[in-house]
């Protein structure tokens, strides 16, 4: 199987994993209600329940952006790279007035991501 197909395998499963979760979420609580979509509703494409299922997918990594700082009209790039070149990306994006994030992962755990992101 090339990575690609493996690649859309995997978001497929994950959106199918989270409309599940939704469904029990559905069963539970009932649906998720936005003002936006009860002042909007759904369009031609998609119903007003898979918009919401979509706001309330994505609201955590929406969260995530804000306490990342992330704003309206700016963007986000996320790199990974060693620790011997953090540094150096820092430095260039400090003319372009952005900011760096770092975050620094223990081997193992450099390890376990390199795993997950190899092409096999």
């Amino acid at each position: 199987m090339h990575a690609d197909h493996l690649y859309a395998v995997v978001v497929a499963g994950l959106a199918l994993g989270a409309l599940a979760v939704y469904g029990v979420r559905v069963a539970r609580r009932g649906v998720a209600s936005y003002d936006r979509t009860n002042a909007a509703g759904g369009s031609l494409l998609l119903s007003k329940r898979l918009v919401e299922f979509g706001y309330w997918a994505l609201m955590p990594v929406a969260r995530l952006c804000v306490r990342a700082g992330v704003t309206p009209g700016t963007s986000a790039i996320f790199i990974l790279s060693t620790r011997a070149s953090a540094g150096k990306i820092a430095d260039a994006l400090d003319p372009l007035g952005a900011e760096a994030l770092r975050t620094e992962l223990s081997l193992e755990q450099e390890q376990l991501l390199r795993d997950a992101l190899a092409d096999r």
